[in-house]
């Protein structure tokens, strides 16, 4: 971790488990079965996952990240939560049982996306449903600290990675109606961070991802350099701490069910 990280140990854990709830509790409790199994594609820290654990002793959640690593920041434990390292195109999980995915902020980075969710097709019971919550747009004065350019060049090139459509969140429904997927709500949230504690929660949030894989792949590809990088999370640490910082972000939240597989009949 960084010497200009924004906390600490407890403090910092706790952070991310606070911007997971406030993030995602409020878009997926609706849909989280009393009992059954759940699936968390791209579970990230956890934390979200850790939550949705604690709704119900009575539900077997399966974290799902291809790199592990971020566990580290939160590492919740708990009897019915496991966490699995694999691919999100090849999930280790028999057809037909599983009773509710979730992909919450992951799909823009899911390649092919279109992929990703015929395998959710697969491993989702006949009315099982998906949940999927993607950002539309972002607004912040966080230029004033950092080199636009440079983050646009590490987030561009991990959006366009994905052959569907760089902006996946209006590609979702023709995808989902392919599969045959209904439709069972689609809505439009709008999040407006102000005070100081979630300002922290945003730069903590976007540090980890610079960390993580984006920030890895960006670098790989040459799409920027180390010290680029370094000088991008001084900066969002920098802006997290002005006085008048501010975050909003929009949000489009699907809720699909799986309908039964369409028959292929040959003439």
């Amino acid at each position: 971790m960084s010497n200009y990280s924004l906390g600490h140990g407890e403090v910092m854990m706790e952070r991310f488990k606070q911007r997971a709830i406030t993030d995602g509790s409020r878009f997926i409790e609706p849909v989280i079965p009393s009992k059954g199994v759940i699936v968390d594609i791209g579970c990230g820290n956890g934390a979200l996952a850790s939550w949705v654990a604690n709704t119900s002793g009575r539900l077997g959640v399966f974290a799902v990240d291809q790199d592990l690593h971020q566990l580290t920041l939160v590492n919740p434990t708990q009897p019915n939560l496991s966490y699995i390292e694999s691919n999100a195109d090849a999930l280790p999980f028999a057809s037909n049982s599983v009773d509710l995915v979730y992909l919450h902020a992951v799909c823009m980075y899911l390649t092919p996306l279109s992929t990703v969710l015929e395998e959710c097709y697969r491993i989702l019971k006949t009315g099982g449903k998906i949940a999927l919550r993607n950002g539309l747009s972002v607004v912040n004065n966080m230029g004033l600290f950092i080199d636009e350019t440079a983050f646009d060049n590490l987030l561009n090139h991990s959006l366009k990675k994905n052959v569907d459509n760089p902006n996946v969140a209006f590609t979702i429904p023709s995808l989902l109606n392919e599969l045959n997927f209904l439709e069972v709500s689609v809505n439009t949230s709008i999040e407006s961070s102000k005070s100081h504690e979630e300002i922290q929660q945003v730069a903590n949030s976007t540090i980890e991802l610079l960390d993580g894989k984006i920030g890895q792949d960006a670098l790989q590809y040459l799409k920027i350099n180390s010290s680029e990088l370094e000088s991008l999370k001084l900066g969002i640490t920098q802006w997290s701490r002005y006085d008048k910082a501010y975050n909003k972000a929009v949000w489009l939240e699907h809720i699909y069910i799986k309908g039964p597989q369409k028959t292929i009949v040959n003439l």
